[in-house]
């Protein structure tokens, strides 16, 4: 998965920081600053579908945040849930929705 450099979600641009080194934690993959605009995925990451996964939880922080109007209102689990399922829908079924040829 090729990860922008920005994006817009909700139409806010967020910053993507890739290969971002947390030394606060060794066990936080991803991080996503919803008052701030900025979505950092962590170094430590090897595999490109983690990765992928990562970049995409972090995306539906953004959402849930912009859209149901409280950060709180999907547990993490649930976030996590719906992350995996649209990954693998994606993935297996190789969806673009761009206008663009590739």
């Amino acid at each position: 998965m090729k990860i922008p450099k920005t994006l817009k979600i909700a139409g806010h641009k967020v910053e993507v920081f890739n290969n971002h080194h947390f030394q606060e934690r060794e066990d936080v993959d991803g991080h996503g600053n919803l008052t701030n605009n900025f979505i950092m995925i962590g170094d430590t990451i090897e595999s490109e579908s983690q990765r992928a996964s990562v970049f995409l939880h972090e995306i539906m922080h953004f959402i849930v945040y912009r859209y149901l109007a409280n950060l709180n209102s999907l547990k993490e689990e649930t976030i996590d849930s719906l992350t995996e399922g649209l990954f693998q829908v994606l993935r297996d079924n190789k969806l673009n929705f761009s206008d663009e040829e590739e």
